[in-house]
């Protein structure tokens, strides 16, 4: 709970970590520097990425970018030692790093082969990528692959193992019959297939901006054609 916190959170229940603090990548004397190994400053950038804060993310995953170019057989070793965390968001951020990393090692970078056939193993096995849904992951994964192959470092035979299409696994997910039976809209139990977050913003930033005319003021209702067009986006 503590390396996922914000920087502030109102004290109202009086709880230890509420109040104000500071993560480690905006603190100035704690920044990354080359000569730090992965098992020190680096590890801690690796689990601040669990935070809430989009902003502290993006801070953390610029500072392992940038630290890992300069240092790729370390990063390789940060890799294989916070992967294996239950995080799916701080899966997704290394994996993002570990792009851009290998987006900067050329054909002098032997450590890229290195890179890559971790994510042959860790990412591609058969049994590992059919239930890697993450498309982050996948494509940041492959990504890496791709570099190492342009550059020499792997096989055909390696490289279409990271291109789709991925075998898929036999196991579902199981469901939960108690909260499809106490369904009900808005809040209470169980949810729609359009819902939460993909009802709120996705979808809705979609096609907002198609039900607009030059000058509409959204506190009044669009009215076009005879058709309430304000109604009907709110309603789908």
């Amino acid at each position: 709970m503590f390396w996922s916190l914000p920087e502030y959170i109102p004290r109202q229940s009086r709880k230890p970590w509420e109040g104000t603090g500071a993560c480690i990548s905006s603190a100035k004397e704690f920044e990354l520097l080359p000569s730090d190994r992965h098992h020190g400053l680096p590890l801690l950038y690796a689990w601040q990425l669990t935070v809430v804060d989009n902003s502290v993310r993006n801070e953390c995953r610029k500072s392992l970018t940038r630290w890992g170019i300069q240092n790729p057989k370390e990063f390789i070793k940060l890799i294989e030692l916070t992967y294996i965390t239950n995080d799916p968001q701080m899966r997704e951020d290394l994996l993002s790093c570990a792009y851009g990393v290998a987006s900067c090692l050329t054909e002098e970078h032997p450590t890229l082969k290195t890179m890559a056939q971790w994510m042959l193993v860790n990412i591609f096995d058969p049994d590992k990528v059919a239930i890697t849904l993450n498309a982050v992951i996948r494509f940041a994964a492959r990504a890496v692959v791709e570099r190492a192959y342009m550059f020499g470092f792997i096989t055909q035979e390696e490289v279409e193992k990271a291109r789709p299409p991925y075998p898929t696994g036999s196991h579902f997910a199981e469901l939960d019959s108690y909260a499809s039976r106490n369904y009900k809209e808005g809040y209470g139990l169980g949810s729609g297939p359009i819902h939460g977050d993909l009802a709120q913003y996705v979808l809705d930033k979609g096609f907002t901006d198609f039900f607009k005319q030059q000058g509409y003021d959204s506190s009044t209702e669009l009215i076009k054609d005879g058709v309430n067009w304000e109604t009907y986006r709110k309603k789908f």
